[in-house]
Order: C-alpha cells, then structure tokens, then sequence
C-alpha cells in the first residue's frame, strides 16, 4: 500500500500494533509535518518500513512517511524507541521492608518516562518467600497476572542465617514466575544498624550481616538466571562514604528504611528496571541536595559494579 502524508487520503484501516511495550497508552497530540501542516492523531504503530501509523479521534487511521514529519516528531519517535523493552507490570513480593518503600517507587517512577508502568505490591509484615510460596493466592498472582518482573524479597533475616531455606525457596518461586512469562529480580537488602541483635553469635557487626545477605542474594540470583537489586550494595557504599547520612537511612529501629533510605531503594529499582539513570528524573524524594547526590551517587557505583 502507498504511504500516505498529512496531504493524501486516509486510509481506513484498523491499528496494526504498537511500537514498544509503553505504546498501548499513547496520548493524542499534534504531529506537524515539515511543511507546517498538522493533524491531532495519536500514535499506533511506529517506525517500521519508514512509516508510522496515527489514529485521529474519528477513528480513521493514517500511514505517514517518516520523512514527512517534523525534527520534533521524529525526536518524539526516537524518545518512544528508548522505552522498547522496559517493563509496564511489576509485582513486588516481600514484606515491610518492601513495603517500606513502596511510596518512593512509586513517586519516583511517576516522574519518570515510564509512568506508565504499572506496579502491584504484597507485602504482608514479617513474612518469609517460603511463606509466600505456600499462599496459594499468592503464586496464582504470579501465574495471571501477566507481569514482566516479579520482585522477590525475603524477611531481612532469613538470607542471613538460613541461606539454604531462603534459596530453596526462591528457586521454588522463580520456576513459577518462569513459567508465566516474567523476569525474577531479587531485592538485596541491608544489614541491621547496629548488627543482628537477636543473633550476636552470628552477626555483630553490620558489616557482617550485610556481606551474609549479598552472598545469599547473589548466590540466589546464580542459581535463577535473575537479576538483583542492589539495594544492600548501595546502603553500604552511602554508609561507607557518608558515615552519618548511612545511619539516617534507618529508622530508629535501627532496621526499617527511613526517607532515605526509602529514596535509595528506588532509585536502585529504577535503574534496575529500567536500565536507565534515576538522577535524570527530577524527584528528590524531598531530600536535601546533599543527601540526594550521595546516595544517587552510590547508587551508580553499585549498579555498575552488578553490569
């Protein structure tokens, strides 16, 4: 079929796709063509055989060549192309830690290019993934859902002392997310402030406790073929380079994520997710600029270091 500009007729053909997984929900707006001409249309299908296909609000539909759009247009079009393959639907299973920052996440990505990622949180307090493996409701979200990533998060302890618990159980799970089409990506987290109290013998230190929950994290990601977050990594360089802020991350339990460390963890999961730079988003968390360019810079160190 002939390609159509804004000057020939219209063909009345219905959409033929979408150009990448965030283009289900493109707005209308004004595509103008290099001579000055312009239509109200939204996008369809894009950049194949150098045409782009628009539908106006009157449902007729349009094949236009790229080379009659404007520099403007085709910037719009190369911006959508940056979004192919990033995820639309995350399932986030864990528990208050995960919970713990959920707002963030959420804030953090709706500032973004990828607002239109959908996200869905299970984050019963306290619960193991081997209790979350035993929830039927639970897999057969999994199973349904048709998500791209499901985040998998374990009690902040059970990495630590039962690796192999932890691991069995994170294996049981990821075979489920296989085979329903998603990506498992493991939530790293961090170590106790002050160590594991309840377990001295075995983790004094929050360095000890944080290097037993990479290993296990990492060990987990291995035996899976998934992806980790690096959320654990990144806690450690802030503690490491900004001694004072890496305690504010905690809340005064010394355990749970603080504002801080809320605006880590999402910055983590963007850059994860995304495989794009969360500094380029203009969300601060409502943090101090000091703040927000340390842990944004920790941030990159640890994402780089799992590449």
């Amino acid at each position: 079929m002939r390609l159509l500009t804004f000057t020939l007729l219209v063909a009345l053909l219905a959409p033929l796709g979408c150009l990448s997984a965030q283009s289900s929900e493109h707005p209308y707006r004004t595509w103008t063509s290099f001579t000055g001409s312009s239509i109200e249309a939204k996008l369809v299908k894009g950049a194949s055989d150098n045409a782009v296909t628009l539908k106006k609000k009157d449902g007729t539909t349009l094949f236009v060549d790229l080379r009659q759009l404007s520099a403007a247009d085709q910037r719009y079009l190369e911006e959508l192309a940056a979004l192919e393959g990033r995820p639309e639907r995350v399932l986030f299973i864990g528990n208050s830690y995960t919970a713990g920052v959920r707002g963030m996440i959420t804030q953090l990505v709706a500032a973004s290019p990828y607002a239109n990622c959908n996200f869905e949180f299970i984050t019963p307090g306290g619960k193991t993934l081997e209790v979350h493996l035993e929830n039927a409701g639970t897999m057969e979200k999994i199973r349904t859902g048709q998500w791209d990533v499901v985040v998998l998060q374990d009690q902040s302890q059970t990495p630590a002392i039962f690796p192999d618990k932890f691991i069995q159980a994170a294996r049981s799970i990821d075979r489920i997310v296989d085979d329903s089409g998603a990506q498992t990506v493991f939530y790293e987290t961090w170590g106790r402030r002050d160590g594991d109290k309840q377990n001295a013998h075995l983790f004094p230190s929050y360095e000890k406790m944080q290097t037993a929950l990479s290993d296990s994290y990492a060990k987990a990601a291995r035996k899976c073929d998934a992806r980790v977050a690096p959320v654990g990594r990144a806690w450690a360089l802030v503690r490491k380079e900004h001694p004072e802020l890496g305690l504010k991350l905690y809340q005064q339990d010394g355990s749970h994520p603080a504002g801080p460390g809320a605006y880590l963890a999402a910055c983590v999961f963007y850059a994860t997710l995304f495989d794009a730079d969360p500094a380029a988003v203009d969300f601060d968390g409502g943090l101090p600029e000091d703040q927000v360019r340390a842990i944004r810079q920790a941030v990159a160190t640890a994402i780089e270091s799992k590449s």
